[in-house]
């Protein structure tokens, strides 16, 4: 639990950088279970997530959820993929292969499904993160003037 009330608190990291601890946070163990275990008779169309590098792992116990869903906003930050829980690319967007295409905001770049995993390599390996990429299930096109 962030000490310094940075909305940063997150899960126990993979790899404990001191970016993660500066402040000396509370460790306290919470009880979990599966979005699709708690919201089972509920249906959503859009879902926001912002859960400082645990969105894989969120998305991977609401499977029924995200085939419900038509848009999503996550959070993707480069370090929380590899840092925070040790995962690809290819791992995140492996929940999410009902999704069509995707806006990254950051660098206003709408990219289809075949392109996801390059485009998202590629502004990992430029350290670029974004607070707020959007899935969409429908194949969204720019009409060129």
């Amino acid at each position: 639990m962030n000490t310094a009330n940075s909305g940063g608190s997150k899960r126990m990291p993979l790899h404990k950088d001191q970016a993660y601890f500066y402040d000396a946070p509370q460790v306290q163990t919470v009880p979990a279970a599966r979005l699709d275990d708690l919201l089972s008779s509920h249906i959503f169309d859009f879902l926001l997530m912002d859960i400082e590098g645990s969105e894989y792992f969120a998305m991977k116990g609401m499977p029924r959820l995200l085939s419900d869903y038509k848009f999503l906003v996550t959070e993707f930050i480069p370090h929380h993929l590899d840092r925070m829980g040790g995962i690809t690319v290819s791992d995140f967007l492996e929940p999410l292969q009902d999704f069509q295409s995707l806006f990254i905001p950051s660098i206003s770049l709408l990219v289809q499904q075949e392109n996801f995993l390059a485009a998202l390599t590629q502004i990992c390996e430029q350290g670029i993160g974004d607070e707020g990429m959007i899935f969409f299930k429908e194949k969204i096109l720019v009409q060129q003037i």
